[in-house]
């Protein structure tokens, strides 16, 4: 991928890399640009920082940290050409798998630009435990969920099992991305195509690395994801949340291998039925049939998995 970049070489390669994107997030960079080159780890870690050409003082900040880190940060200056739209709406997606495809590290770190880390040795506990335990291709922990001004509002994942698998992970994703490593050879490399199309980033991404290994929860917070009005993810309504786990789902069941299908199937069946009822009841009759149709195609699609594999 083009971009323009402001650093200079790494001499090793990093056993972590972490990739970190922003965009138009200057009230909230600093603090997350603090939070990553403060680790204290006995590990060697890169943070490739894409900065996809905000409106605000965000790529002023990264320059800045760019040049006072030039050991550690790698930074992309992207421009507004290279965006990837989904359902016709600008997205991070060219940012984020640009940082994906420069991370050379045996393991990857996350963090978007307006999350932060709560624990300076975040790197050296995963990294620790990761090598230690082969069996497993992703950790992660609970989250701080705060507001904008960084007060506490609840803490995640209370009730998340310490030792999950790819199966938990396809009903859902639970796992934050701020608190999330993974092993870089659990991923597949070149990575699909579709993952460009999905109407999120990390948790197909999560579920490629997850089919080669367990995953595991750490037993304590060590990053805090924030909630604000500007955020992506944050801002939508329950209802827009189904319906870009829908599509993604539909996505996933093309790409994904077979062992995924059944779990996915049933997942798509309840959610194009629930859409479906939501659209009539809401006097959206062509939409209500259009989701009717998916599901009676799906529960179909659904019968014959599962027949087929009896046989």
């Amino acid at each position: 991928m083009d971009n323009n970049t402001l650093t200079v070489e790494f001499k090793i390669i990093p056993v972590v890399s972490i990739c970190a994107q922003t965009f138009n997030q200057g009230n909230y960079i600093r603090k997350c640009l603090e939070s990553l080159v403060s680790q204290d780890s006995s590990y060697s870690y890169q943070l490739l920082l894409g900065e996809d050409d905000s409106k605000d003082a965000t790529r002023e900040i990264c320059i800045e940290y760019a040049n006072k880190f030039t050991d550690r940060i790698k930074l992309f200056l992207h421009d507004r050409k290279n965006v990837i739209y989904i359902d016709g709406k600008p997205t991070g997606r060219y940012n984020f798998l640009n940082n994906l495809s420069h991370a050379t590290g045996k393991y990857i770190a996350f963090c978007e630009g307006d999350d932060y880390w709560i624990d300076h040795y975040k790197l050296q506990k995963q990294v620790d435990f990761l090598e230690a335990n082969p069996r497993f291709s992703i950790c992660f922990s609970p989250v701080h969920i705060v507001d904008q001004r960084g007060n506490l509002k609840e803490i995640s994942n209370q009730d998340t099992p310490s030792e999950t698998t790819y199966k938990d992970l396809l009903k859902g994703n639970y796992l934050n991305t701020p608190s999330v490593m993974i092993r870089r050879d659990a991923l597949p490399n070149p990575l699909p195509e579709w993952l460009k199309k999905m109407p999120m980033g990390d948790w197909p991404l999560l579920l490629l690395a997850s089919l080669n290994g367990d995953i595991k929860m750490l037993n304590e917070p060590l990053a805090a994801y924030r909630i604000h009005d500007k955020g992506v993810w944050s801002t939508h309504t329950s209802f827009q949340k189904l319906l870009v786990g829908f599509k993604s789902r539909r996505i996933l069941l093309k790409g994904l291998p077979p062992q995924t299908h059944h779990i996915l199937l049933n997942s798509i069946v309840g959610n194009a039925l629930y859409i479906s009822s939501h659209y009539k009841d809401n006097g959206k009759s062509v939409l209500a049939l259009k989701y009717f149709l998916l599901y009676l195609y799906y529960r179909a699609l659904k019968w014959f998995n599962v027949n087929g594999r009896k046989g």
